[in-house]
This record gives C-alpha cells, structure tokens and sequence, in this order.
C-alpha cells in the first residue's frame, strides 16, 4: 500500500484511507516513509493507523527521516501488527521538518 503526498510537507491528520477488501487478515510487515526533497532542518515524522488509532504504542518508534536524508528505513517498530477484513489504513504527518517535499509511504502486508 502506498500513499503520496506530492509538493510541500506539512503536519496533518491524513484523509485517506486503504480498505482491506480481501476478506482476510493482513499482516504489517514494514514501514517506509521517503521523500524527494530531504528537510533542511528538522526530521519527518509519520504516523500510521487502524481505523483512526495509532499502530505506535511508542510515539518514538513512528517512521521518522532525519534532516537531510531521503528515508526512514524500513521501520517495524510498531506494536499493531494486523489488518482485519474491513479495517482501513490512514496515515499523520507528525512533523514536517522544513523544506521537505514529495512525502511517499508504504506500507509492506501480507
């Protein structure tokens, strides 16, 4: 699953949403967040969701990309680790860092 945010980053609750309409269980495996333009100063900082709740127990572990880098990694530091039939995704931008742009995050399932 992928969501893209092209042009500026800017902090925000995330509007949308990736329905499991496979009707199975999915599993979180990974976590990406990349950006185009790297921030000057300041890290990028993404949240992801079950239906509106944070897949983070650790505010900490959430997907973030330094100042001056292009990527988070791959990130499976959250403690959420399903998607049931009919749940859905959404993902937050936390922190924006500054002059961060083209925001892409994927979400590895299986």
């Amino acid at each position: 699953v992928t969501f893209c945010k092209s042009g500026s980053v800017s902090t925000g609750v995330g509007s949308y949403r990736w329905y499991n309409d496979l009707g199975v269980t999915l599993t979180i495996r990974s976590i990406r967040a990349t950006v185009g333009t790297a921030s000057t100063a300041g890290a990028v900082t993404v949240d992801v969701n079950v239906n509106g709740g944070s897949i983070y127990s650790v505010a900490g572990n959430r997907p973030s990309i330094a100042a001056s880098a292009n990527t988070s990694g791959a990130n499976t530091g959250f403690s959420t680790t399903t998607l049931g039939a009919g749940s859905y995704l959404s993902a937050d931008v936390d922190a924006a860092g500054t002059g961060a742009s083209d925001l892409v995050l994927q979400i590895e399932l299986g």
